[in-house]
């Protein structure tokens, strides 16, 4: 199959079981429908006390992933690969939850592919971050440097950290560590940027920009991320691969199509201080998973409403 057809083919999943954390959340929910429209049969492990309605083809698992759920897995059989997009709360509040965020970040990611080569899975894909990277002039690729562990933060420092674990296991697996750049689109909470900055557009607030313009950025549409992350099921080589969107536009130039989009006025605040710009560069994303389709204007258009923070 050649790299222009992986991500937007009807890729047939009919014969895969895939092993699903994250599945309740804004990404693995859009996922799991997508998932289920390609065939596969889908094992989702959910936060003890939720559920997920609506789907076929999908078997829910109760697992505290910040515990040892590894008893929990037995319910699981064979699998194909295995998805890892959960991550804990609380992540702006560190110290408080850090014990979770590592736990699920890390620990989980080691139990689930301790899991995984055991039970039959030859993939293993890993939500990572954009943000592991220092901010730059210049479009960042996978080959630009990690920020140093005293400025990355906890969060962005435990993704590193799975990372790094899970390259142990690339003899036994293909390991797709997949740097996602501003995920976007509808239904997501407004702690994230672009839901941020539409709430704040909404309530009449002004939007706070370094040299009035902000940081250069190419965020990602919902559906282009989910289809990106099913491409990788494909690959056959491990790869860390970013995922970003097609176009690069200034926060400015985000905040005024959100506005023209949601026939709301723009006041824009000044602020004194160099704009930190984060463009993932896509050639290896475009190559192995196939070009992202939803443009900025196309895409804040299509999110229609944000939910409240």
């Amino acid at each position: 199959m050649s790299s222009q057809n992986i991500g937007r083919s009807g890729l047939d999943l009919a014969d895969r079981h895939v092993l699903l954390t994250g599945a309740t959340g804004f990404l693995g929910s859009r996922l799991l429908s997508l998932l289920q429209s390609r065939g596969a049969s889908v094992t989702a492990l959910i936060r003890p006390g939720t559920q997920i309605a609506g789907f076929s083809n999908v078997r829910t698992v109760e697992a505290d992933l910040s515990g040892n759920f590894s008893s929990d897995l037995q319910h699981v059989g064979r699998i194909d690969a295995i998805i890892h997009l959960a991550q804990a709360g609380g992540w702006k509040e560190f110290p408080r939850q850090s014990g979770a965020i590592a736990a699920v970040s890390i620990a989980a990611a080691a139990r689930l592919a301790e899991y995984g080569v055991g039970h039959g899975a030859r993939q293993f894909v890993l939500a990572s971050s954009g943000g592991i990277y220092g901010p730059s002039a210049q479009p960042l690729d996978e080959d630009a440097p990690i920020r140093p562990s005293t400025e990355l933060g906890f969060y962005l420092q435990a993704k590193v950290s799975a990372e790094i674990l899970l390259q142990c296991f690339e003899p036994h697996l293909v390991v797709s560590r997949l740097r996602y750049f501003f995920v976007y689109g509808p239904g997501q909470s407004g702690e994230f940027l672009i839901a941020r900055i539409r709430g704040a557009i909404a309530r009449g607030e002004p939007i706070r920009l370094a040299e009035s313009c902000g940081p250069r950025l190419n965020p990602i549409f919902l559906d282009d991320a989910a289809q990106a992350t099913i491409a990788a099921l494909e690959l056959k080589q491990s790869h860390a691969i970013n995922v970003a969107g097609p176009e690069v536009a200034s926060l400015q130039e985000i905040a005024e199509m959100i506005a023209s989009a949601s026939n709301h006025r723009l006041t824009i605040e000044t602020v004194d201080k160099q704009p930190e710009h984060y463009v993932g560069a896509i050639d290896r994303m475009v190559q192995l998973l196939g070009p992202p389709a939803t443009g900025l204007r196309d895409g804040l258009s299509r999110a229609g409403h944000f939910e409240k923070a």
